[in-house]
């Protein structure tokens, strides 16, 4: 029996992603090869390269009202506060210290260990029951 990727739970599409980018540390989220399906039928997880993005369309653009910092790395771009996903280090992806801002990182240094290692990370950490 063949299963279509488009009809996997999104937990398991978020492990293939962060597992593909382990397998393939040059990469970043946007070039994996199956996003191409998505962008019709899941355009929130699309829009953001995330997966946990998308779960339940959760997610709101956030109404920050402290636009004075031009750094865009410091905003919070999208409401995470339901993430499913069980960031270990920190609440949420885009805080600086996140296991997300540490690949961030190791891709910015192009450290080939360190980026298998965060992905590798990122894949297997804990998805909330949102029952």
């Amino acid at each position: 029996m063949i299963i279509d990727i488009k009809d996997l739970p999104r937990e398991q599409l978020h492990r293939m992603l962060w597992r593909w980018l382990s397998d393939n540390p040059g990469a970043e989220k946007h070039e994996w090869p199956y996003w191409y399906l998505f962008s019709t039928i899941d355009e929130e997880s699309y829009n953001q390269f995330c997966f946990a993005c998308g779960e339940d369309n959760y997610v709101t653009s956030c109404n920050n009202n402290n636009n004075d910092n031009d750094n865009d790395d410091d905003d919070q771009s999208v409401s995470c506060l339901e993430c499913p996903i069980d960031w270990q280090l920190y609440g949420w992806c885009y805080d600086p210290e996140s296991e997300f801002r540490e690949w961030q990182y190791a891709i910015k240094c192009k450290n080939i260990s360190e980026i298998r290692h965060w992905a590798d990370i990122i894949a297997r950490l804990p998805w909330r029951d949102r029952k």
